[in-house]
């Protein structure tokens, strides 16, 4: 029988710190066989679970293939679940998060506004420069989808975007275009002196 989430709480916040330990432990390895369930059910219960785990401190990054995983699903619930998970755990090293790309994608041109709505509040949470790159167009589309709730979170979306990918962009550019003017001024500046000195030289020499 699988432990639930509540039954899992219940355990650690009742069990002494000696044995909260070995308890953690249980349900980490019970976690490891239930995602290799073929039951959808099982695996969320087992994310859910993860999560939880990862907000006491405990890492798991390991789990990001499942999250995926999870997101990709088409139950709401599913995805939620997969969402939360993301949202708590992926960060800018996550190697696999770009595999949410065409997920989030697909999830963009949804007919339900939920999953939408919670496809956008999923890119906010876990955006990187390369995500941003690549979802930026798709975003800029559902600032005029058709419900407002979508617009509203599109446009808190576009912020972080904007942050991450189009803000660094642009302190890039700035910055390849004041080392170009440094150098500009530097060779002009060397210019002058060789000419200068040129000039002085030949004065001298009419002397």
């Amino acid at each position: 029988m699988v432990r639930d989430l509540d039954a899992v709480v219940r355990g650690i916040r009742s069990s002494s710190s000696a044995r909260r330990s070995e308890l953690i432990s249980t349900v980490i390895s019970e976690c490891k066989n239930e995602l290799r369930s073929p039951n959808a059910f099982v695996k969320s219960v087992a994310v859910k679970k993860l999560t939880y785990l990862q907000m006491r401190g405990y890492n798991m990054s390991w789990t990001a293939f499942a999250v995926i995983e999870m997101i990709s699903q088409s139950r709401f619930a599913h995805k939620r679940i997969g969402c939360l998970a993301a949202s708590q755990s992926f960060h800018d090293e996550t190697e696999v998060v770009l595999l949410l790309t065409n997920t989030l994608k697909k999830e963009f041109q949804s007919r339900g506004q939920h999953d939408v709505g919670l496809a956008v509040n999923c890119l906010a949470n876990i955006v990187t420069r390369d995500l941003a790159r690549d979802l930026l167009g798709d975003i800029t589309v559902l600032l005029k989808h058709p419900r407002q709730t979508v617009r509203q979170k599109a446009t808190a979306a576009m912020f972080k975007v904007f942050m991450v990918y189009v803000l660094l962009s642009l302190r890039l550019l700035l910055l390849v275009r004041l080392c170009c003017c440094c150098c500009c001024h530097s060779f002009a500046h060397h210019s002058t002196t060789t000419t200068t000195t040129t000039t002085t030289t030949t004065t001298t020499t009419n002397y």
